[in-house]
């Protein structure tokens, strides 16, 4: 079976940087997860992923907490489900000689339950998360 039962799934939410759109923003991909037929672990591993993501979204690249955006978009192709989080703030770490292993755990944590993680500094910072559902599920 495969994890999206329709043709190329997405969409996008905008929130605030603020604990109500972090709410919203968890909610939504939980909904996401299970129209694309996630099982109960791999929607939990998602839901954590994002959760970080959008978490760090809001404290390391808020230029104005509760005021700033954070963006959350997704797709579904070829059984993978990839998930953006782009926030429009400065981010606080320096970005010479960034290094994923001098991170705090949130990063530790998306890299041990995604499939892929990646990030882009660029005008704020962009995480691609990205889980493919396992053969045989």
């Amino acid at each position: 079976m495969k994890i999206c039962p329709q043709a190329n799934i997405s969409g996008e939410i905008v929130v605030r940087s603020e604990p109500f759109g972090m709410r919203m923003a968890r909610k939504k991909i939980v909904s996401v997860a299970g129209e694309m037929n996630f099982d109960p672990d791999a929607t939990n591993d998602i839901l954590l992923a994002v959760g970080e993501a959008v978490a760090n979204a809001c404290v390391h690249g808020s230029s104005e907490p509760g005021i700033s955006l954070i963006y959350l978009g997704w797709h579904c192709r070829d059984d993978t489900l990839t998930v953006i989080v782009k926030d429009d703030g400065c981010p606080s770490m320096p970005l010479s000689g960034w290094r994923v292993k001098t991170l705090g755990q949130g990063m530790r944590i998306m890299q041990s339950v995604m499939d892929s993680v990646e990030i882009i500094f660029d005008r704020g910072a962009t995480v691609i998360l990205k889980k493919q559902k396992l053969p045989g599920l």
